[in-house]
């Protein structure tokens, strides 16, 4: 039997159901959906000066990536700014001033831009500097001053420098004159810090400042200005390219530790190459940095200390090299007969330092008290203080900052001056220096000024010291001091 003819409309029904109704979307590998890149991972922003580098890992089908920033936290390409169309990571954001900057990155393909990335953020401190420039008192006569004088042309001068070497923000010179405190000054205020800076109350915001190498280098003003004065973490060392200061360079500042100035000592308000002044050394940490003595305002190599004004993030914690070993000034102190030292324990000499540095290791709690040794070279037989260690570092100070890589270090410059004792205090002793028994000879070992091996306190013998507010060779080869005088102890974990 034949089959029914299939009526037309039958037809035609067949035609419309099939051949004109819309198709379910793709979602094979070459669909549009699929082309949209995954949100880059791994997103990191560190911080340095003035800028912050950002990295993330790479995005497969990615053809570039947007970086989206703001200086509020939760931003997302709505609320940040936009940087498009870069070829990768990393990406260098700069320069910066001071204060805590919030990135996400997008990825771009060929179906669109991706979703946010998870959040990063870097804390951009402000800076400090000496100046690669110097000169004399007379800060008008310098090239920078452009036409001002006195405090202003010291600011003047900081502020060309600074914008000389790409940095932003506005930044003024250290300095005190007979009318205003560097105190006062830093603030962007005048007047003398006794009596608030002519404000209510005394003001505190200002600070901290990293090193032009990245290294921190002092808390806020009222902590480097307060109770223990000057007590920055490490020397200042950099101007503002980045360079190391040359040997022999000093900072012109009219300042005491405090903040405040010393009346006629800033050159007739910085006006005169005549007089005298109040320097500070770049290589010096506590009360060094803006107090090392006195100089003529003729002097040369003088320069300035240039600080960021404004305020900014708190320093990160000291994070010292994996296994770094303790070193300390001791809190004690007493004459180069170390026998009569508390702690000597009966010994004499070097071993009676040794003794002692023991016993205020374990006074103060620290782990292997009984490893410390004494920073001290003796001449019978001839040893230099670093010959004493049989260790290699590297070595921290009691509250983490690292003063020494290696032996090397030790028997030259320090990273920073061992001026924190056993207790992780800065030792400030204002009545007896700040030095420490070494029998360090200028780096050329003891030449029979080690006060007979210390078992004497003869004012007419004599024995190496070093000044625990400096950084450079000085730390452990200052001067020869009567064997009578009241100094500390260098000790060291060997």
């Amino acid at each position: 039997m034949k089959a029914a003819p299939v009526p037309l409309w039958a037809m035609c029904l067949c035609v419309v159901c099939f051949g004109c109704g819309e198709s379910t979307p793709s979602s094979g590998p070459n669909s549009p959906s699929s082309l949209v890149p995954d949100a880059p991972a791994n997103l990191q922003a560190v911080a340095g000066v003035q800028s912050a580098a950002v990295s993330w890992d790479a995005v497969a089908g990615a053809s570039s990536y947007n970086v989206y920033w703001s200086s509020t936290s939760g931003v997302t390409k709505s609320t940040g700014t936009k940087v498009a169309g870069l070829g990768g990571s990393p990406f260098q954001h700069g320069p910066l001033s001071g204060g805590t900057y919030h990135y996400v990155v997008t990825a771009n393909g060929a179906g669109g831009e991706s979703a946010e990335s998870t959040e990063a953020s870097a804390a951009v401190n402000l800076v400090a500097f000496a100046t690669s420039a110097s000169g004399f008192g007379d800060l008008g006569a310098w090239p920078q001053a452009a036409g001002t004088s006195g405090t202003a042309a010291g600011d003047a001068i900081c502020q060309a420098l600074a914008s000389a070497a790409n940095l932003v923000g506005s930044f003024r010179a250290w300095l005190s004159d007979d009318s205003d405190d560097a105190y006062c000054r830093i603030h962007g205020l005048t007047g003398k810090k006794a009596a608030n800076c002519g404000q209510a109350v005394l003001p505190a915001a200002a600070g901290p400042w990293i090193r032009m190498d990245g290294a921190p280098w002092a808390e806020t003003i009222d902590a480097i200005s307060g109770p223990i004065p000057g007590a920055v973490r490490a020397p200042l060392l950099y101007d503002e390219t980045g360079h190391g200061m040359a040997t022999g360079a000093f900072l012109i500042t009219g300042t005491y530790q405090n903040g405040t100035g010393a009346s006629g000592f800033s050159c007739s308000n910085w006006t005169s190459a005549t007089g005298n002044l109040l320097m500070g050394s770049p290589s010096g940490i506590e009360s060094s940095w803006t107090y090392s003595g006195s100089a003529g305002c003729d002097h040369p190599s003088l320069r300035l200390l240039c600080l960021q004004a404004g305020t900014g993030p708190m320093l990160a914690a000291p994070t010292p090299a994996a296994g770094a070993q303790k070193a300390f000034v001791t809190a004690s102190s007493g004459s180069a007969n170390l026998a009569s030292w508390a702690g000597a324990g009966g010994m004499t000499g070097a071993a009676a330092g040794d003794a002692i540095c023991q016993a205020r290791a374990a006074a103060a709690g620290l782990a292997n008290a009984s490893r410390f040794k004494a920073w001290l070279g003796v001449n019978s037989p001839s040893v230099k203080p670093v010959e004493r260690l049989t260790s290699n570092g590297p070595w921290a100070r009691v509250d983490g900052m690292e003063i020494a890589p290696d032996l090397a270090h030790l028997g030259g410059a320090l990273l920073t001056g061992l001026a924190v004792d056993e207790s992780g205090h800065f030792v400030h002793d204002t009545f007896n220096g700040h030095y420490a028994w070494t029998g360090d000879g200028s780096g050329s070992g003891p030449t029979q000024t080690t006060c007979t091996d210390w078992t004497s306190s003869m004012p007419i013998d004599k024995g190496w010291v070093g000044h625990f507010f400096e950084s450079s060779e000085r730390w452990s080869s200052y001067f020869q001091s009567s064997c009578d005088s009241v100094h500390h102890l260098y000790c060291l974990e060997d």
